[in-house]
């Protein structure tokens, strides 16, 4: 990802959501999720910590572009530990979608797409599976301005190619 300026209106990527910066005071910047009805809820975080907190603009056209090109040739996330502790394997990829990299999140996703179509995913790599699948797609949904579908289309299609 490139440097980027933020300001009012600027959009940031966390792990969970995008979300839109309202304000920046005393280096403070203060932003919401992009799709919440809720208007109250603001968050706000010190500037010099953005990077810190794994927080970051999105993805380019070309960057989008890129990765999806690039998907089917990637390699699935290699597990720190032995296939039969699933509930540290469960935390080590859920802590990879946590960092907030689209090319690590998209090899988290590869990991357990693998897996689902050899067996059925447990209840819980489902759900990371889920979530790796709907941060990936909401961001290229919001970057190509494609619908959610759309977007998550393009990723599983890559990743089968």
């Amino acid at each position: 990802m490139s440097n980027f300026k933020y300001h009012i209106g600027s959009i940031i990527i966390d792990f969970d959501q995008i979300n839109i910066i309202t304000k920046i005071e005393n280096d403070c910047v203060f932003y919401k999720p992009i799709n919440n009805e809720n208007d109250h809820c603001i968050n706000s975080i010190p500037l010099n910590n953005l990077s810190l907190a794994h927080l970051r603009s999105p993805m380019t056209k070309p960057e989008v572009k890129s990765l999806l090109e690039n998907l089917h040739y990637e390699q699935a996330i290699e597990l720190p530990f032995n296939g039969s502790n699933r509930i540290n394997n469960g935390n080590f990829l859920k802590d990879i979608i946590y960092l907030n990299n689209p090319k690590r999140t998209a090899r988290v996703l590869i990991y357990l797409n693998k897996i689902k179509t050899e067996s059925t995913l447990s209840s819980n790599d489902e759900t990371i599976y889920n979530k790796a699948l709907d941060h990936l797609s909401e961001e290229i949904s919001l970057v190509n301005k494609i619908s959610l579908d759309s977007a998550k289309s393009k990723i599983l299609n890559a990743i089968k190619r």
